[in-house]
């Protein structure tokens, strides 16, 4: 493990929310995916077999998501016979067939990845899929915003609404993790660590006041 990501690890692990700004290649998805992982399979060595959506991890473009998706399978499906996977995840971005959708709908994995545009109509839409979905997504634990840009005006509003619709609907208690690698490359380390987390913590929490409880 690099510094960066067993320090998110740790302070997830602490149920803290946290946004990690660090290079491209730099590993920021083993930071949100191995708590997620190690929470799903706590939570189902608890209660047998959890039925829900544990986490919800959103990306700006499909682009990211199908690759991020192909490297899941590799850790958390190849190897395992079908169906019998320890930890489940599944796509929801609007390229899916009818098909898919009903079988998450009927059958939720444990981690769902998508992106901004449907997230905002998942929580919105009143079809029998989207409802079937925010349904299974009570008591979310983790809301994770790959590949954060400065959003400004109408879309930074978008964004942040976004995020306090998913918590007040599904947990107040959200733990929600933020990752980019471009979001501020100018000044001293230490401004950048305090821009960046007033930023986030604009999005989150509603006030650039409530850094201090971000890591």
């Amino acid at each position: 493990m690099h510094r960066h990501q067993s320090d998110a690890i740790e302070i997830a692990g602490k149920g803290e929310s946290y946004v990690l700004a660090t290079g491209t290649g730099s590993g920021k998805s083993l930071a949100y995916f191995i708590p997620i992982v190690d929470s799903v399979l706590r939570i189902k060595e608890k209660t047998n077999a959890r039925k829900g959506i544990t986490a919800i991890v959103v990306y700006p473009m499909n682009a990211l998501c199908n690759s991020q998706y192909e490297e899941l399978e590799k850790y958390l499906k190849l190897g395992y016979e079908n169906g019998k996977e320890p930890v489940t995840f599944a796509r929801y971005t609007g390229a899916e067939t009818n098909q898919d959708r009903e079988r998450i709908a009927k059958n939720p994995p444990d981690i769902l990845l998508t992106n901004y545009v449907m997230l905002e109509l998942l929580m919105t839409r009143f079809i029998e899929t989207d409802k079937a979905v925010r349904e299974h997504s009570k008591g979310l634990k983790y809301l994770v915003l790959d590949e954060l840009h400065t959003y400004r005006g109408r879309q930074g509003a978008d964004v942040a609404m976004l995020v306090r619709r998913v918590r007040e609907r599904f947990n107040d208690q959200l733990l929600c993790i933020g990752t980019s690698a471009t979001m501020i490359s100018e000044g001293a380390f230490a401004d950048q660590n305090a821009i960046i987390a007033s930023y986030f913590a604009a999005i989150v929490y509603n006030s650039q006041n409530s850094s201090s409880r971000l890591r």
